[in-house]
């Protein structure tokens, strides 16, 4: 139910706003900008899964690249209607259909998650040099990062990794990334964060008449609202916390029917894209990985 709620709560406010919000709009839309954010979106999946394949290659995995799309991004829209329960377990059925065990898969989710919100916070902290009142919410914000850092290395993580291993009588994974296997991983998150940023900047510059330093704030906004709404776990891929968090920041800048506006036709535009993706995705035949492949 909760789901229905969320998603009814979305195009509502599209629908009962647009009389109010319309005016307040520019009267001739930026289609460029528009066809720019769309782009930078799309461009952020595939390269999400180029970083995914990465990480799984220093787990003696080595999977085509658009195998590792299918498994990455199919979940993504699934986490929209049955929730994050199912969504995991979607994939892990991909990722068992393309031959990586599930102790592998579960090696690559405890690394990868650690990541994204590590460095979530720390890209979407810059907001605060924008909306200093954002800080009182951010202040544990540096610890966490340097506990998560420290948790991620790969001598710690296979440490944590064999002790958590042993406890279900399983053989340990070794994460094998040296430091600059770790450098290339956080360097290359961080473009996509930029990119997936840009998108939503763009999106804003489509309907709104914002200055640069919106549309930069913006770009290290979202990935703060992002990780909030994907923190929360009882809701759909974070949908109605992740818009939330945007209103309270650009309502500063902009009408609140505009803010909240601009945060639902984001999210509406993202699923659209989520689902041709997801429609290109059916036509990838999954098969067992190659040979291994040297390690960075």
């Amino acid at each position: 139910m909760i789901y229905i709620v969320a998603a009814y709560f979305l195009f509502d406010l599209i629908v009962r706003y647009w009389g109010e919000v319309r005016p307040a709009l520019i009267s001739n839309p930026n289609y460029y900008s528009l066809i720019m954010s769309i782009i930078l979106k799309v461009f952020f999946y595939f390269w999400m899964a180029l970083i995914s394949r990465y990480i799984l290659s220093f787990f003696d995995t080595n999977i085509k690249y658009l195998v590792v799309f299918k498994i990455i991004l199919l979940p993504q829209l699934v986490n929209y209607i049955p929730g994050k329960i199912l969504s995991y377990a979607n994939l892990f059925h991909l990722a068992g259909s393309a031959g990586i065990s599930s102790k592998n898969m579960i090696s690559f989710i405890g690394v990868n998650q650690i990541i994204t919100v590590l460095l979530s916070l720390l890209f979407g902290s810059v907001t605060v040099f924008f909306l200093p009142s954002l800080g009182e919410y951010l202040k544990f914000a540096p610890a966490l990062f340097v506990a998560g850092i420290f948790l991620i290395h790969p001598s710690i993580f296979n440490r944590v990794s064999a002790g958590a291993f042993k406890l279900f009588k399983k053989m340990p994974v070794t994460f094998h990334a040296k430091t600059r296997g770790m450098v290339s991983i956080l360097s290359l998150t961080l473009v996509g964060y930029a990119a997936e940023g840009l998108s939503f900047s763009f999106f804003l510059l489509t309907f709104a008449d914002i200055n640069s330093s919106i549309f930069i704030m913006s770009i290290f906004l979202f990935s703060l609202a992002r990780i909030i709404g994907y923190l929360s776990l009882i809701f759909p891929a974070g949908l109605g916390v992740r818009e939330g968090v945007i209103i309270y920041a650009l309502k500063t800048f902009l009408t609140l029917n505009v803010a909240m506006f601009l945060s639902a036709g984001y999210r509406i535009i993202e699923i659209a894209i989520l689902a041709v993706l997801s429609l290109f995705c059916l036509t990838i035949k999954v098969t067992l990985p190659e040979e291994k492949f040297g390690k960075a």
